[in-house]
């Protein structure tokens, strides 16, 4: 990051830029994510919907198409009348990788 503008970001508060996030999927331009205990990633409003893979173990982070849930979603439909937000959904395991290490 240039210096100048690593030392304007340093004098803004954070609670300022969760707001502002807050305020903007609101507006329904950005949406949040949950990938670990931490702080939620977002990512524009108008991205191509994706389901996170968060490996546990190495913390790499991959994604899938959301088809991939498709026959989830559509019981929840079905027998709850629950409709799933796949832009929010996150999975949480051991990648491929990971797995052939143990």
């Amino acid at each position: 990051m240039h210096n100048a503008v690593r030392e304007r970001a340093a004098g803004v508060n954070i609670t300022t830029v969760y707001r502002t996030l807050e305020l903007l999927e609101e507006l329904g331009l950005v949406n949040h994510t949950h990938l670990s205990h931490g702080s939620p990633t977002y990512s524009a409003a108008g991205e191509h919907q994706h389901v996170h893979l968060v490996c546990r173990s190495c913390g790499s982070i991959s994604e899938v198409d959301p088809a991939v849930l498709t026959p989830v979603t559509e019981q929840l439909l079905r027998e709850r009348d629950f409709r799933v937000d796949v832009g929010h959904v996150s999975l949480f395991g051991v990648c491929g990788g990971c797995k052939e290490a143990e």
